[in-house]
């Protein structure tokens, strides 16, 4: 008599990534909206009190604020967004969007000029042939 088969299965625990947006890009979302919306406001202020001089320069120093304000509260916003980004990421959270700074890339250089090395056989400035790096410098001299 054959017996049937019967397929089993066990629960196992997986991560899946969900897209939502995220508050550290709403917040520069927001940042560069007021920050366009305070120089095209300043902008159009400027534009209609341009026919009247007097209206004109009584009207510089609020666009000249309103412009520093909008600017002022652009970086603010980027702070925020990018203290949100440094904790999520200290915690080891997936975050939204990059973290300002400095960005570093290996590079490798001759132990023997210093110079960057171009090849991974040869170094072009001294001649000296490149070994592994697993082998000692006695074996790199014969």
């Amino acid at each position: 008599m054959e017996q049937d088969t019967v397929l089993t299965a066990f629960r196992k625990a997986e991560k899946r990534r969900y897209y939502s947006t995220s508050l550290e890009l709403i917040l520069d979302f927001l940042a560069y909206v007021l920050f366009f919306l305070g120089l095209a406001s300043s902008g159009l202020f400027l534009l209609l009190s341009f026919g009247d001089k007097r209206a004109f320069l009584f009207s510089i120093v609020p666009c000249t604020l309103g412009v520093i304000a909008s600017v002022v509260q652009w970086a603010i916003l980027r702070c925020l967004a990018e203290v949100l980004r440094l904790l999520k990421k200290q915690s080891g959270i997936s975050y939204s969007g990059s973290i300002s700074g400095e960005s570093f890339q290996e590079v490798f250089s001759c132990s023997n000029c210093g110079c960057m090395l171009h090849s991974d056989t040869r170094c072009d400035v001294c001649g000296a042939r490149i070994t592994e790096d697993n082998q000692s410098d006695a074996e790199s001299v014969n």
